[in-house]
C-alpha cells in the first residue's frame, strides 16, 4: 500500500482522554459450588465447500480423475513436444462402471519418437516435497497398443521431477499403477502421462495420492487434531439439501469401491463433487479425530432462496424447490434408518455387513443426527421431520435427534437439540453472548451448529476473533442449555472460496489458521470441566465522535489532498478529496480515534468487508463496499454497493453533529446514523477449573490500550504458577497468509509465586488464558 499526502491533518477536539494504561477489577470465588461445563460443547464441522473435501482434506491430487466433473476437460490439457500430435475425446463406448460411463480417449502420434500425451494440474497445482513418494493409479486399456506410458511430475517449464514407464495395457480394463519419488519440492507440479509411440488408449480413475495409504491430507489432519474436536458434524450444510433432487446428498451413493461412486453436481457451491469423500470417510475421519459422529440426513428438502437471500448466484442457477411429496418419503425415511445400521449396526445387519465388507466390522458409534439442514423456516418442514424423527427412534432410541426448529406453526415437536445458526457482526457476537445469559433454561437443548463472525471479518482477522472469544466463553457459562458447537465453514481452498470467513486456509502445498482458528485451538487446549463465579469490574468502550483523522488507502494505493477540518468540539465537518491510482480496493477514513478506545472509520470501495462471497467454485468475486463502522463493533447501519474507479477525484465529507453522523461522496449522501455510546465493557472475563484442578480464565480486551487488571481470588492463600497464553495484535484487520502463517499467533509466558491477589497486565486487543496451578504441585 502506498500513500501521498498532500497536506498536514489537523486534530480535532478531544472532548475525552485514555491513559495508556486502564484498569479493571475481577474477583473469582475459587470455593463456591461448581457448575459443569458440557465436555461434549466444542466441536468442527465438515462440509464440501470451498473445495475443503475434494481438493482438500481428503488426499486425492488428481482433480477429474474419473472424467465426470464437467462436458470440459477440466483440470486436464494435452502435450506434446516436436511435430508429435495428440487427440483427446470423451469415450462412452466401454465403461469401466455403470456409474463411471465415461472414459478419455487419447490418440498420440509420434513421428519422431517425441513424447506426447496428456497432464492434469491438480487442484491449482499438485504440491510435491523432496524425496517423498507418491502412488500413481490408473485404469487403462488400449487397442492394439502396449504402451509403454511414462508418468511423470513434472514441473510448469516441463522439468521432471520423478518418472516411471508402465506396461501391460490390454483390450479390457485394468489397473496399472506407479511410484514417483520426486526430486524436488514444487506447489505448482503437474502429473503427465505420455508415450513416444503412435497408439490410441483410454484411462479413467486417474489418482495420485502420497504413499503411505492416508486417506485424509496429513497438514490439515493435524490442524483438526489440534482443536481436540469432541464431535464432527458432517457432510453438510447446503451440501446435503442440494438445489434439487439430483444434487442432494444421497449416502448410498458414496458408499463402496471408488469405480462405483457416480458422483454428483454439488450443486449449492457450484462444483463437481466426486464422492471418494463418501459417508463411510466421513466416519473414519471421526475415528481418526476420536470426535463421536454427527450425521445430517436430507429430509427430502431441497434449498430454497428466498428474494431476501444473499445467494444471488443460487437464485440464478436453481431449480425451482423440489422438495419430495409426503407419499414419496418412505425411501428417504429408510435412507436415514439404514445410515445409521450402517454406522452402529451389527456384522449381522444388512448395512452393518456393509461396513464390515469395507474393513470395518467394529461399530463407528453415531451418536446424533440432525434431521435437514435450515429447513425448518420450510411450513413442509414437521411433517416430514417426524417421520424422520419416529423411525429412527423406533429402530434407534438411543440416537440424539437434532431439529432445525424448535415449532413450525403451532406444533411443538419432540427433539433432543435445538439447531440454531448465527452469522453475525463482531458487536451483535458480544450482545449474543449476553443473550445466552438470559436463555430459556425450560426450552430444548441447542446446538449452535453453525456460526462465526461474518462481517468486518475479511478472510478471517483479529476483530472476529476476539468477537468470538466472548461468544465462547458465554457458551461455556451456559451449556447446560447450550451443549453443542461447531464453527463454520471449517476448510477453504484460496482457490475456490464460496464464503469468508473460514477457519483453517491452504493451497496445494501449505496451510495456516485464522486467528479465529487459534482462539478454538486455545479453548480445546485449556477445557474447563467446571465454572468458578466470576465478577468483572471494567472501564466501559466509549466510542467518540471527535478525536485525529487519518485517510488510507485500503487494498490499493491512493493520493489525498485539501483536507481540512471546519466547525468545532463535536459539530464539525471533516472533508478532503481523494483519488485510487493502483489496486482494485478503495480509501478508508479513520475519524474520531484516541488512544486506548476505538473509533469510527468510513470504507469507501472496500472488498472483504461485506457480509458474503459471490457464488463459484473457481476463485474469489467479492463486492465492494461503503461502510459506516466502529473499529471494533463493525458496521453501524447498512452497508452500500460502491466501486471506486482509478484515477479519479473524488470529494469526500463527513459530517458530525452531536452523535449524528452523515457521509457524502462527490455531494450524495451515502450514510446517515446515530453512533452508540458505548460498546460495552472493554474485559470479559469467565473462570473456571480443569480436569486436574487448575483455575482457568479466560480474558479478552476489547480496548486497543493495555489493561492493569487486579485479581482477587477469594477463599484461600495459595501460591500459584501461571502460565498465560495470549492472541493478540494492535491492527484489528490483521489476517494470517500463506506467507506469514502464524502473524496472529499464541505467545505464552510463565510466571511463579502469584498469591491470590495479584496483577496482570492484558495486552490491547488480546485473548488471554491464565492456568493458575498451586505452587506446591
Amino acid at each position: 500500500m502506498k500513500l501521498h499526502l498532500r497536506s498536514q491533518l489537523p486534530l480535532l477536539v478531544l472532548l475525552l482522554s485514555f491513559s495508556s494504561l486502564q484498569a479493571a477489577d475481577i474477583r473469582i470465588d475459587t470455593h463456591q459450588p461448581a457448575k459443569k461445563v458440557s465436555p461434549s460443547l466444542f466441536g468442527i464441522f465438515v462440509e464440501e465447500i470451498n473445495h475443503g473435501g475434494d481438493g482438500g482434506i481428503y488426499s486425492e491430487l488428481v482433480r477429474n480423475g474419473s472424467f465426470g466433473e464437467a462436458q470440459t476437460l477440466d483440470g486436464w490439457y494435452p502435450v506434446r513436444t516436436g511435430q508429435a500430435k495428440v487427440n483427446i475425446f470423451f469415450d462412452a463406448t466401454l465403461p469401466i462402471s455403470a456409474a463411471k460411463p465415461r472414459s478419455l480417449r487419447v490418440e498420440v502420434t509420434a513421428p519422431a519418437g517425441e513424447k506426447c500425451g496428456v497432464a492434469n494440474e491438480g487442484y491449482w497445482g499438485i504440491g510435491v516435497s523432496k524425496d517423498q513418494f507418491y502412488e500413481f493409479a490408473t485404469w487403462g486399456r488400449s487397442t492394439g497398443f502396449t504402451g509403454p506410458l511414462t508418468v511423470s511430475l513434472e514441473g510448469s517449464g516441463g522439468q521432471v521431477y520423478a518418472q516411471q514407464e508402465i506396461n501391460g495395457l490390454t483390450a479390457g480394463w485394468k489397473r496399472l499403477t506407479a511410484s514417483l519419488k520426486s526430486n524436488t519440492t514444487d506447489p505448482k507440479a503437474h502429473l503427465v502421462i505420455s508415450s513416444k509411440r503412435n497408439g490410441t488408449f483410454w484411462l479413467n480413475l486417474v489418482s495420485l495420492r502420497p504413499a503411505g495409504g492416508e486417506m485424509f491430507r496429513a497438514d490439515l489432519l493435524q490442524k483438526l487434531k489440534d482443536l481436540k474436536p469432541a464431535f464432527l458434524r458432517f457432510p453438510g450444510g447446503t451440501y446435503v439439501q442440494g438445489n434439487d433432487r439430483e444434487s442432494a446428498f444421497r449416502w448410498k451413493n458414496t458408499i463402496g469401491k471408488l469405480e462405483d461412486r457416480a458422483g454428483h453436481r454439488n450443486a449449492p457451491w457450484v462444483y463437481w463433487s466426486s464422492d471418494n469423500l463418501g459417508f463411510h470417510e466421513y466416519l473414519l475421519l471421526c475415528e481418526k479425530l476420536a470426535a463421536v459422529p454427527m450425521y445430517v440426513a436430507h429430509a427430502g428438502m431441497t434449498w430454497t432462496p428466498t428474494t431476501r437471500s444473499p445467494f444471488g448466484v443460487l437464485q440464478q442457477s436453481r431449480i425451482p424447490a423440489s422438495d419430495i411429496p409426503l407419499d414419496q418419503m418412505g425411501p428417504i425415511v429408510q435412507d436415514a434408518v439404514d445410515a445409521v445400521e450402517y454406522a452402529n449396526g451389527p456384522v449381522s445387519s444388512k448395512w452393518g455387513a456393509v461396513r464390515a465388507k469395507a474393513g470395518h466390522p467394529a461399530p463407528f458409534g453415531l451418536k446424533y443426527v440432525e434431521i435437514g439442514n435450515e429447513d425448518g423456516r420450510n411450513p413442509l418442514y414437521a411433517e416430514r421431520y417426524m417421520m424422520l424423527y419416529k423411525a429412527i427412534k423406533a429402530r434407534f432410541p438411543d440416537v440424539q435427534i437434532i431439529s432445525n426448529t424448535a415449532r413450525v406453526g403451532n406444533t411443538a415437536l419432540p427433539m433432543d437439540f435445538l439447531d440454531e445458526h448465527a452469522y453475525i457482526r463482531p458487536q451483535e457476537a458480544v450482545e449474543t453472548a449476553k443473550r445466552y445469559d438470559a436463555y430459556d433454561r425450560t426450552g430444548p437443548k441447542v446446538f449452535l451448529g453453525e456460526y462465526a463472525v461474518q462481517q468486518s471479518a475479511g478472510f478471517g482477522n483479529m476483530r472476529a476473533a476476539l468477537a468470538e472469544a466472548v461468544l465462547l466463553s458465554s457458551l461455556e457459562r451456559n451449556s447446560d442449555v447450550l451443549q453443542l458447537a461447531s464453527y463454520a465453514p471449517l476448510l477453504a481452498n484460496v482457490n475456490a472460496v464460496n464464503w469468508k470467513p473460514d477457519l483453517i486456509y491452504f493451497d496445494s502445498a501449505s496451510s495456516f489458521g485464522t486467528p479465529s482458528y487459534y482462539v478454538q485451538k486455545m479453548f480445546a487446549d485449556t477445557r474447563i470441566d467446571s465454572l468458578l463465579p466470576v465478577t468483572v469490574n471494567a472501564p466501559q468502550l466509549p466510542v467518540p465522535v471527535t478525536g485525529d483523522v487519518s485517510p488510507v488507502a485500503f487494498q490499493s494505493e491512493a493520493e489525498f489532498q485539501d483536507a481540512k477540518v471546519t466547525g468545532s468540539g463535536n459539530d464539525y465537518t471533516y472533508s478532503l478529496r481523494a483519488r485510487k491510482t493502483a489496486g482494485d480496493g478503495g480509501f478508508s477514513i479513520r475519524f474520531a480515534a484516541r488512544d486506548g478506545g476505538p473509533y469510527l472509520t468510513w470504507m469507501l470501495g472496500v472488498k472483504r468487508r461485506g457480509q458474503l462471497l459471490v457464488w463459484g467454485g473457481g476463485g474469489l468475486i467479492d463486492a465492494p463496499m461503503a461502510s459506516l463502522e466502529t473499529s471494533f463493533g463493525g458496521p453501524i447501519g447498512p452497508q452500500v454497493p460502491r466501486t471506486i474507479e482509478k484515477d479519479v477525484w473524488y470529494d469526500v465529507k463527513i459530517h458530525v453533529q452531536g452523535r449524528k453522523v452523515a457521509c457524502y461522496l462527490d455531494g450524495k449522501q451515502i450514510h446517515d446514523v446515530t453512533v452508540p455510546e458505548t460498546l460495552g465493557p472493554s474485559v470479559y472475563a469467565l473462570s473456571g477449573r480443569n480436569a486436574a484442578g487448575n483455575i482457568v480464565v479466560r480474558l479478552v480486551n476489547l480496548s486497543s490500550a493495555k489493561e492493569d487488571v487486579s485479581f482477587d481470588l477469594q477463599g484461600g492463600d495459595v501460591m500459584y504458577r501461571v502460565t498465560a497464553d495470549t492472541l493478540s495484535s494492535q491492527d484489528l484487520d490483521a489476517e494470517n497468509t500463506l506467507s506469514a502463517p502464524t502473524r496472529i499467533a499464541p505467545k505464552q509466558r510463565q510466571s511463579s509465586g502469584v498469591s491470590g491477589q495479584f496483577h496482570w497486565e492484558l495486552e490491547g486487543n488480546s485473548f488471554t488464558i491464565l492456568t493458575l496451578s498451586p505452587a506446591g504441585n
